[in-house]
This record gives structure tokens, sequence and C-alpha cells, in this order.
């Protein structure tokens, strides 16, 4: 596994305190016009993340950990206290588990990309208002009228 360099050592440690990509880049020295596209190449390289799953494990977060989590918080449910102090179930909590279904589909590549070029097919329709409307003509459905001798 290759080491680091000191300013990759600096992007990472942003990274994993939560910082953006970019702006971890950037407080790491990076140029800031190209900081994010040089943040993603760092991050996709197999050595780091290799390293960052490592790291994960180490800390108890591997992926049978982080599915764990991810099912309780499909679950999680919403709860309130009331003015005399009783607590009251509201019901499923919609934003955990909306997040929760975000993050899973993202990590599982289930989104589509927005990067690549989506073609889609479109068609024309021409509106003839009137019979004596000039493109009357091009209407392939209409009769034409009968000419007078």
């Amino acid at each position: 596994m290759d080491e680091l360099k000191p300013r990759e050592v600096r992007l990472l440690g942003g990274i994993l305190e939560g910082k953006s990509a970019r702006q971890s880049a950037v407080e790491a020295g990076y140029p800031a016009p190209s900081a994010a596209s040089q943040a993603s190449r760092f991050v996709n390289r197999p050595d780091v993340r290799e390293r960052l799953q490592r790291l994960r494990e180490q800390l108890g977060l591997g992926d049978e950990a982080l599915l764990l989590k991810a099912k309780e918080l499909l679950e999680s449910q919403q709860y309130a206290m009331t003015r005399d102090g009783e607590v009251k179930h509201l019901g499923p909590d919609n934003l955990a588990q909306s997040r929760t279904l975000d993050q899973l589909f993202k990590a599982g590549g289930l989104y589509p990309d927005p990067r690549l070029d989506v073609q889609v097919g479109t068609q024309n329709v021409l509106v003839i208002d009137s019979a004596r409307s000039p493109l009357a003509a091009l209407d392939p459905f209409n009769d034409p009228p009968e000419q007078d001798e």
C-alpha cells in the first residue's frame, strides 16, 4: 500500500472530520479551482478506499455494522412529550427513514448517473386551427376540397 503524502493525510483527515471533499482539499493545500476534482480522484484511488475500509472496520463501522444501523433507522419512530410530561408516539420518523433510504441508494449505486447522456425521443405536433389555415394543405387526415371546374 502506498504511503500517503502529508497533503493527502490532511485531505483525508478533513473528510474523516465530516467536511466536504472540496473543503478538505482546499484546507489541505490543493488549488481551489481544481480542489473538488483532485479530492474526488484521491478518494476513489483503490489504496485510499482500502485504507478507509480498514479504518471503518477498526472503529467497528464495517459493512455489517453500518447495515444494522441502517436497518434500525429504517424502522425509527417519532416521539414527543406533552406539557404534562407524557411521552406520545407520533408514528414513523419519515425524515430519518427517507434520509437512510437515500444514503443506501447512493451507496448501492441505485440512482442514475446524472453525468451520463440520456437521450429522450421527442415528437413534434402541428396544430391546424382552421381549414383556411395555409397549413391545412399539409393535414394528411383532411380530404382536399373539391375543385370547381
